[in-house]
């Protein structure tokens, strides 16, 4: 507009305008258009972006009725939509990864129409990197790229407001369900039981026990036997390959790792036995206990109670369901992260 009112008045009345030469008396009239210029060009702008929008609405309308009527006549593939390769990315990442070893069985993650037992070459996050909380690691998954019937819920991530670790398979990029197959684990933070003093209390009341799944319940008693000193793979099995086990004095950050620790139970105590305990928590990828164990020291036979706080992360759906993390919180006690000190006496098997 100020354009507009500056060649006006270099124009002018005749008596009054300005000694414009030939071309500059050109210029200044054509900048008495400039604003319409401009108006005209903002609303074609807009007037082409409705159009495109209007456009892409009506191909989702014509996708979504087409889809319908393919449903109802019993097309399995209703719905599909192929992104070709056009090179969109499935996700970002800053961090280290490898293969994982041996590849992974898609069936045991619970991906429909996947070969019990068959493994598939995929690769992951590198897990130690995406637990050390002094290294910045991030990813970033393209929910577009992501076809339906891979076995992901983009849900699981925003309900439980959780990070994952992808996995890309030979042919789909998968991303198992909350925490992936390995790598990035999520420690649990329970809510502290208390008693009726308002005081964290970890004594468990065995009448008080929430009922669990058939599922849950062999996971649970897996954990029990190692704590009373089994020492069997077949409990040891429970756990993820790369899960996490942490308690006051050690961390371990895979599973064979976490056999060091229950191997070297027997090694320590004459005797280990649960005397009691009480399910808390049993939630979606969530199982948390109290505990009360008694373990008698070997040699002087000298008994000691600990009451502690039993916290479980789980993947996968039931009834094939794996620990990733385990946590025993003893009396508020914090934890050092040290690692694990007993994998070098114990020596567990090398299948673990």
């Amino acid at each position: 507009m100020q354009v507009t009112l500056n060649a006006q008045e270099m124009l002018g009345e005749p008596s009054e305008a300005f000694d414009l030469g030939p071309q500059w008396s050109y210029f200044t009239r054509v900048s008495l258009y400039f604003p319409v210029v401009i108006i005209v060009t903002i609303a074609s702008i807009l007037a082409l972006s409705l159009i495109g929008v209007a456009v892409m609405a009506g191909g989702d309308l014509y996708w979504a009725k087409t889809t319908r009527r393919k449903k109802r006549n019993g097309d399995p593939d209703a719905g599909n939509r192929s992104h070709g390769t056009c090179g969109g990315r499935c996700f970002s990442i800053i961090g280290d990864g490898e293969l994982v070893p041996d590849g992974v069985d898609l069936a045991a993650l619970g991906v429909p129409g996947a070969e019990p037992g068959r493994r598939v070459p995929a690769w992951r996050p590198e897990p130690k990197m995406w637990n050390d909380a002094s290294v910045l690691t991030y990813l970033s998954v393209n929910a577009h790229s992501i076809d339906q019937g891979q076995g992901f819920e983009m849900r699981d991530l925003t309900d439980a407001k959780r990070s994952s670790t992808g996995i890309i398979g030979t042919r789909w990029m998968l991303l198992g369900r909350i925490y992936g197959l390995i790598g990035l684990m999520t420690e649990p933070h329970p809510e502290l039981p208390t008693n009726e003093a308002g005081e964290v209390d970890y004594t468990p009341i065995p009448e008080r026990s929430l009922s669990l799944s058939p599922g849950r319940q062999r996971i649970m008693q897996h954990i029990l036997n190692l704590y009373c000193g089994s020492a069997s793979e077949s409990d040891m099995m429970a756990y993820a390959e790369q899960a996490v086990y942490d308690d006051p004095l050690s961390y371990c950050d895979t599973r064979h790792k976490i056999a060091g620790q229950w191997y070297g139970i027997p090694k320590l105590f004459s005797k280990s036995e649960t005397l009691a305990t009480e399910v808390v928590a049993s939630k979606e990828h969530e199982l948390v206990w109290k505990l009360s164990q008694r373990y008698t020291f070997a040699g002087i036979r000298v008994p000691k109670t600990v009451n502690s706080l039993v916290s479980l992360t789980l993947q996968g759906r039931e009834p094939n369901e794996e620990v990733v993390y385990h946590k025993d919180m003893w009396n508020e006690k914090d934890y050092s992260h040290e690692g694990d000190k007993l994998i070098f006496v114990t020596k567990p098997p090398e299948s673990l």
